[in-house]
């Protein structure tokens, strides 16, 4: 069994395989239907918000 994963580590993780992505994506409406429950756009940042209760601001 492996050890759990603190959620940095789970972030830090997903940040770098983000990262090796191509800058090209496709849009999925399905996925975004299945992980996201909210999109709020600001002036200057985005905020997803999953259903998962996690929320990520990103800068423009």
């Amino acid at each position: 069994m492996q050890p759990k994963l603190s959620i940095k580590t789970v972030i830090k993780v997903l940040q770098a395989f983000i990262r090796s992505q191509s800058k090209q994506l496709d849009f999925d409406e399905t996925l975004v239907k299945r992980l996201l429950s909210k999109i709020t756009v600001f002036d200057d940042y985005l905020v997803f918000e999953f259903k998962s209760d996690m929320a990520v601001s990103i800068e423009k």
